[in-house]
């Protein structure tokens, strides 16, 4: 399968030869709002502890997790604030738009339904999504997919219409999907990361939206008591060095970086695919039920998301790239339809 960034592994077997005398430490300062001993954050600290002994110690990370200096609008900003406390961030689809705004086309409500279809865009727009990173003063590290996102709730609900009447939470921080689904008629309850939790066990919302994989991570299972078997949204993510610290590192620690963040991103987007299913498994055997929705209702949520697409698109000032996205999707779409078709 062909990833975002994947360079070749004779890069990293290079890199075991390289020596490790002395040479002066860099400190990278990293935040993400997963919580600590999470899958996530397992993964992402194993991945900055090879690349500091492949570099030779010299570029060493300190991690800030569980939304410590703030939520990713937040962290957005101090991590391209020249005096700030952060030279990376391990970021979700969430967070990346306030950085790099083609990055919104992603997350867009009902664009993407399926592992396939985030595989094709990625190998087909990978340099393209390269030089807008770079324009935004980013490297791009490693592609650290957070998956879809599902519907929960603590009642049943089997119509895209008793969707329409709920009200919805949506991370205060998500102000994108929150401009879509406003324009498509969905009511919205939107706070903090943080005040999620806190809602819950007050009751003051029941019907939110998340990834099963951050569900177990940040501990809500117990609130899930039913969950739509509709991808919404998809949580994409990357963790982004900014491009000036970069460039002032020593050129075999840069080589170092690269080649470690370019193995982790297959490894990542592998390890995070396999703990959201197996995160769905727990969720179920701890009560969650999976509604399951019918095709038709499921393509009125998407075709109610797809109506908004190039409105939403257009005040966005991204409706050329946004149109490419969904004309590429439906080529792909048509040519699984043929082949379904065949005898």
């Amino acid at each position: 399968m062909k990833r975002f960034w994947c360079r070749s592994g004779v890069a990293l077997a290079m890199l075991l030869a390289l020596a490790t005398g002395a040479h002066a430490e860099t400190l990278i300062r990293i935040g993400t709002v997963a919580p600590e001993g999470s899958r996530f954050t397992k993964d992402l600290r194993a991945m900055t502890a090879e690349i500091e002994r492949l570099s030779g110690h010299q570029v060493v990370f300190k991690w800030y997790t569980g939304a410590r200096l703030g939520g990713e609008k937040s962290m957005a900003e101090t991590l391209m604030a020249p005096d700030g406390k952060l030279e990376a961030v391990a970021f979700s689809g969430i967070g990346l738009p306030y950085l790099v705004p083609e990055m919104k086309v992603w997350i867009y409500p009902g664009l993407l339904q399926g592992y396939e279809e985030v595989d094709y865009l990625e190998s087909r727009y990978k340099d393209e999504f390269v030089k807008y990173f770079d324009r935004s003063g980013l490297v791009m590290l490693s592609w650290a997919e957070a998956g879809f996102n599902y519907v929960h709730s603590d009642r049943k609900f089997d119509t895209f219409d008793d969707l329409k009447k709920q009200r919805v939470w949506l991370w205060l921080d998500d102000e994108h999907t929150l401009a879509a689904a406003k324009a498509m008629n969905l009511t919205t309850d939107a706070t903090s990361l943080g005040d999620l939790q806190v809602w819950l066990q007050q009751k003051k919302i029941g019907v939110w939206i998340y990834p099963p994989l951050a569900v177990i991570a940040f501990g809500l299972q117990k609130y899930s008591r039913y969950m739509i078997d509709m991808p919404v949204t998809f949580l994409v993510g990357a963790v982004v060095i900014r491009k000036d610290v970069f460039e002032k590192l020593p050129e075999d620690a840069q080589r170092a970086i690269r080649a470690v963040s370019d193995k982790w991103s297959i490894r990542l987007t592998r390890s995070w695919r396999d703990e959201s299913g197996r995160s769905i498994e727990a969720m179920k055997k701890q009560g969650t039920v999976v509604v399951h929705w019918s095709d038709a209702e499921k393509q009125k949520f998407f075709y109610a998301a797809a109506a908004q697409r190039g409105r939403i698109a257009r005040a966005w000032g991204l409706e050329p790239l946004m149109r490419r996205f969904a004309d590429d999707l439906d080529v792909l779409r048509q040519a699984r339809q043929q082949a379904q078709a065949k005898p």
